[in-house]
């Protein structure tokens, strides 16, 4: 199951009793050598988040620094690999949690395999099991994810999916490992087991999570996850707000705060008043935006009831908030309605 939703038949999917940074770490260190040059893009905090995991580990990350929001482009990093040829991967992020931005992997990774043999891995921890994440197509070597977020697990599992051409390149890496050792889990994963303590509940849980992803059928589980998105921003709209990115994932969306608007006060009345968890903002950006998270096993109620309360809180805390609270409700009911349409 996990070889389907990650869409890569022929590779290696592996389980780990960690959050999705200890996948990310794993991946630097089953794969780079000590000095050797890496490209991050960094755009958000989890992209942020590869450079910080390579200096950790004694590479040399160079770095394609963009203002959090923003997307990478294909002649972006086809430069930076022509001003470092000797790169030995390339890390990428498919959708950023801290932002909500969506890079355009499926552009980028055969962009770079036509220009370098570098190992290309991509950060799915966001968007896996709820948006199109296709390592093989995408022409990537590795690829990470986690339970949390659209496979709608709790935290503690890390995940992985391996192309046999990385498993080659893996034999070249010199980094200290442990418990994030892929090969040696990846052989007790042929025998039912894995290598340290296992969470069994956890895992118990995911096999309940991919098969409701097999009995609604992957791709309706993407289409349900895009309606979502665009319902979501339609209401952010009606609502006189603006996204943050600018391109949006389907499972998250990060909302601008305007300067009389502050998003601390969003998340904390929405807690309060509601029992409703969103997100803040991260680092430089806390306060200036809000999160709304809708992946995973949700309904059109379920968000229908989420916009409806972020109508009436934005109403309490907000002196620029549409007259109608239910503004933002009703532009996502049109909106889901549409997307129902034949």
């Amino acid at each position: 199951m996990l070889r389907r939703v990650w869409q890569t038949p022929g590779w290696e999917p592996l389980i780990f009793t960690s959050s999705g940074t200890g996948a990310m770490e794993g991946a630097v260190a089953n794969f780079m050598r000590r000095g050797a040059k890496a490209i991050t893009v960094s755009a958000g905090k989890f992209g942020e988040r590869w450079a910080r995991i390579l200096g950790a580990y004694g590479c040399e990350p160079v770095e394609l620094r963009l203002e959090w929001g923003k997307t990478c482009s294909a002649e972006q990093l086809l430069q930076l690999i022509d001003e470092h040829p000797d790169v030995r991967a390339v890390f990428l992020t498919s959708a950023d949690t801290s932002t909500a931005a969506e890079h355009p992997i499926g552009v980028l990774g055969p962009a770079i395999r036509a220009k370098t043999d570098a190992l290309i891995v991509v950060d799915c921890v966001c968007d896996l099991g709820g948006n199109d994440v296709a390592p093989a197509r995408w022409q990537a070597d590795v690829a990470v994810g986690a339970s949390q977020k659209c496979l709608g697990l709790p935290p503690g599992l890390g995940l992985a999916t391996v192309s046999p051409r990385a498993w080659e390149l893996s034999k070249t890496a010199d980094l200290p490992r442990f418990y994030f050792d892929w090969r040696r889990e990846a052989e007790r994963h042929q025998e039912d087991l894995s290598a340290y303590t296992s969470s069994v509940t956890l895992i118990c849980g995911l096999v309940e999570s991919l098969t409701m992803i097999e009995e609604e059928g992957l791709a309706a589980v993407i289409a349900r996850h895009r309606r979502f998105g665009e319902a979501v921003r339609a209401a952010v709209q009606a609502y006189g707000l603006k996204s943050l990115p600018e391109t949006s994932t389907n499972c998250l969306t990060a909302v601008r705060c305007p300067p009389d608007l502050e998003g601390t006060q969003v998340v904390s009345h929405l807690a309060e008043r509601y029992g409703i968890r969103i997100a803040n903002g991260q680092d430089h950006l806390k306060g200036r935006i809000f999160r709304l998270g809708h992946m995973g096993a949700l309904t059109d109620q379920d968000l229908l009831d989420l916009l409806d309360r972020v109508g009436s809180t934005l109403r309490d805390v907000w002196s620029g908030a549409p007259a109608s609270p239910r503004a933002g409700l009703e532009a996502a009911e049109r909106s889901l309605r549409a997307a129902r349409q034949p």
